[in-house]
């Protein structure tokens, strides 16, 4: 799943770098995962 793939990507980068663009790609993937976590949220409410 897509929530997954983010999880991994977060964290593969959070082990590899600690570099400016590497802390913007890891909020990449954990705003990713948020907006997921949310969709998932409103349809199991709706």
């Amino acid at each position: 799943s897509t929530l997954l793939g983010a999880r991994i990507v977060q964290s593969i980068i959070h082990l590899v770098s600690t570099s400016q663009v590497a802390v913007s790609l890891r909020f990449t993937a954990f705003a990713v995962q948020m907006v997921i976590g949310a969709y998932w949220s409103w349809a199991l409410l709706r």
